[in-house]
């Protein structure tokens, strides 16, 4: 699983494989709600701009994680195509392998010279064909990626934003949950040791810049795992809300007899939001029965649908006066 690796890289992916592999177990039935999943890759975003020192008018990395599941992170074309819209009119190779060398500088000091242009195809062919084999596990490929971009700079610019985008897109292809993972932030906090990591591997200290992704990636996955145990507290206290609301129905004399659309109006009216599949699990009905009522209390003008389908809710429009008047349905 872990090929080619000292047994002490070995063991550090080990280790975040069974950190990962436990934060998918706790929180994959976790909803994250669209704003708040826009807010943390609006995160993501600043974090890799600001890693870059770049201005944020200048490169178009929106178009990179606005779109984040059209992305194949297994197709060296994707990873050209990717760069081409990031730098679109910022630069001549935009989308294009660097044809000369380049150097990155760390407070005034040359911590890193590139290997010759000329081998980069070759280099990235081959960096692609191992990603795609079979007994990759997705934290592989992501120490893998990441070395080989790392020890190449394939680009002449913003290699620093790819990368870190494309890891995000190997992490999210073990589980949509590590799209979130806000890699960017903890790279940016960790600046100084990428150097040193750098400067280890200017020295052939080897698999220093996997070690240093791996403290990294823990960085994330600890500050991803306490994000979604909020998001988890709130999905719980919704749900205890909702079944409040039941306890409320439930309290009133003689509500054991309503007819089943009064029941349902009540719900929705004593939460603005509920779902079909809530009220259908506090009724005991099918959802498929909840979504009948719905259109039948619509057809009937005691529901309005407000907004969309997905993002909208549903509102009363009859009085509890008029409630108590409603025929079985």
């Amino acid at each position: 699983m872990w090929p080619q690796l000292e047994w002490s890289t070995r063991s550090e992916l080990l280790n975040l494989a069974e950190q990962a592999g436990g934060i998918i177990a706790q929180f994959e039935s976790v909803e994250v709600n669209s704003v708040t999943a826009q807010t943390w890759l609006n995160e993501k975003q600043a974090a890799s701009i600001e890693c870059e020192n770049l201005n944020a008018h200048r490169i178009n990395i929106s178009a990179l994680y606005d779109h984040i599941k059209d992305w194949d992170p297994l197709n060296e074309q994707a990873l050209k195509k990717a760069h081409r819209q990031l730098m679109l009119n910022l630069s001549m190779r935009a989308g294009q392998y660097r044809g000369t060398s380049v150097a990155i500088y760390h407070h005034g000091r040359n911590i890193y010279a590139s290997p010759p242009a000329t081998g980069i195809a070759r280099t990235l062919s081959e960096l692609f064909t191992e990603l795609n084999a079979d007994h990759c596990h997705p934290l592989y490929r992501a120490a893998l990626f990441f070395n080989v971009f790392e020890s190449w700079q394939p680009f002449a610019e913003a290699n620093g934003c790819i990368t870190r985008f494309w890891l995000t897109l190997l992490m999210r292809s073990w589980h949509p949950l590590f799209q979130w993972l806000n890699i960017e932030q903890s790279w940016l906090a960790s600046i100084d040791e990428l150097a040193e990591a750098r400067q280890a591997e200017r020295n052939e200290r080897s698999e220093a810049y996997i070690l240093w992704l791996t403290g990294v990636l823990r960085t994330s996955l600890n500050e991803l795992a306490q994000k979604l145990a909020i998001c988890s507290e709130e999905t719980v206290d919704e749900v205890q809300k909702s079944s409040d609301k039941f306890s409320d129905m439930c309290s009133v004399k003689g509500s054991e007899k309503w007819p089943t659309a009064r029941k349902v109006l009540f719900l929705v009216n004593k939460e603005r939001g509920i779902s079909a599949q809530r009220i259908a699990e506090l009724l005991g009905l099918s959802s498929r029965a909840v979504e009948k009522q719905f259109a039948r209390l619509k057809q009937q003008g005691k529901l309005e649908r407000v907004g969309s389908p997905r993002g909208g809710y549903w509102r009363v429009m009859v009085s509890p006066s008029q409630q108590l008047s409603l025929p079985e349905c």
